[in-house]
């Protein structure tokens, strides 16, 4: 059996513990005014597309949606567009964060049936269609069950932590 460590100086508090929500930055949307005629380097449907035109009394005026996101810079510098950035955010509902995160040591294990030898974190995972799972598949000849672990738990990790510190 193989006891996998958690690296004690990787232990850190987690800003973020308990909360069930995280965000994700979603597609940003560069929306523009312009006064007057299409300004050559805006071609529409190739790098941008228009969503209104109105021409009145006070000329011509249009809106749309940059594609192509350099013009940006180009857009504001021009005096007769308006520039407006939106960026949408997606909210991802998970489980509780965890109360630290941290890594474990570097530990080599050894294949039971090929006797490969590799550090732990490259064995993998499998399923079968009868439910059957396994944690430790040899990444070499894809043995299940190829190594028993016994992996520190945070709260073991912590107490051995406190111990160092206190010698």
């Amino acid at each position: 059996m193989y006891r996998i460590l958690i690296n004690l100086s990787s232990i850190k508090r987690n800003p973020n513990a308990g909360s069930t929500r995280s965000y994700a930055s979603g597609p940003v949307n560069i929306t523009f005014e312009y006064e007057g005629e299409v300004p050559d380097y805006l071609i529409d449907g190739e790098n941008f597309f228009m969503e209104s035109w109105t021409e009145g009394p006070e000329g011509k005026r249009f809106t749309g949606v940059l594609k192509d996101h350099s013009l940006q810079d180009k857009l504001i510098a021009d005096k007769n567009g308006s520039v407006t950035v939106n960026s949408e955010r997606n909210v991802i509902h998970h489980m509780p964060e965890p109360s630290h995160h941290f890594n474990y040591e570097d530990t080599n294990v050894q294949c039971g049936q090929c006797e490969a030898t590799f550090d732990f974190n490259k064995l993998e995972s499998d399923e079968n269609e009868l439910g059957g799972y396994s944690a430790t598949v040899c990444p070499e000849c894809e043995a299940w069950h190829c190594c028993e672990l016994d992996v520190e738990q945070l709260d073991e990790a912590l107490i051995r932590k406190e111990k160092i510190k206190n010698t």
